[in-house]
């Protein structure tokens, strides 16, 4: 399982998909600190830390996305574990930012369930990717209501 971003969702990600019998689970974010945490903590088998960049979208975020899982295939996260080379079976999307959400898509193998736990805006998305109907955007807002703003881990 891949969980896309080491905050609180993606940590609590991280934990319920150990505790919930899988064997490898690798978190990736921008911030080694956080990816340190949740291995330490057990609920991360491998990490891998993004490089981190200016905020992009439609197409660029297709770019960054493509770059991020070339770094991701080589890393020692990645080879450690056969098979994850061609992708993941399960990806939890849990940072709301475009190129991630593009990663999601890109990194999963075929079949595969995505969840997307996201307040965000419309994005483009990787049209051959959704054209298979793989992907399902399960929460989405376009303004989050005022009563999330005290749950935000980014202001």
């Amino acid at each position: 399982m891949l969980i896309l971003g080491a905050g609180a969702v993606g940590l609590l990600a991280c934990s319920l998909a150990r505790a919930s019998g899988f064997t490898s689970v690798v978190a990736v974010d921008i911030e080694q600190a956080k990816l340190d945490f949740a291995a330490q903590m057990g609920w991360a088998s491998g990490t891998y830390t993004l490089p981190r960049g200016p905020r992009v979208s439609g197409f660029d975020a297709i770019e960054v996305a493509k770059s991020g899982w070339a770094g991701l295939q080589k890393s020692d996260a990645v080879q450690s574990v056969e098979g994850l080379e061609d992708g993941f079976d399960a990806v939890f999307e849990c940072t709301g930012v475009e190129s991630c959400m593009q990663l999601a898509v890109m990194v999963s193998v075929a079949d595969t369930k995505r969840l997307v736990t996201t307040l965000c805006s419309p994005i483009l998305m990787n049209r051959n990717a959704l054209s298979d109907g793989r992907f399902r955007l399960m929460t989405c807002l376009s303004r989050p209501p005022k009563s999330s703003l005290t749950l935000s881990s980014h202001r």
